[in-house]
């Protein structure tokens, strides 16, 4: 669910109430928002969610484009 969400906010979408309802604000460890190892473990850190962005926003958009 925290990836959903960090990737909703990367593409500038609203994240539905209930989906951040249910992460809640719980202390927790972080997560990459792709976990290849290929991709490595930097990146900004989406505090909201407790993700790492680890993938290009411009690579999801075109993913998303095909």
């Amino acid at each position: 669910m925290r990836r959903v969400g960090a990737l909703l906010e990367v593409l500038d979408l609203d994240a539905p109430a209930v989906l951040r309802h249910a992460v809640g604000e719980a202390h927790r460890a972080l997560v990459l928002l792709d976990n290849l190892s290929a991709l490595g473990r930097d990146g900004p850190v989406l505090d909201t969610w407790g993700v790492v962005i680890n993938v290009s926003p411009e690579a999801i958009r075109e993913e998303l484009r095909r």
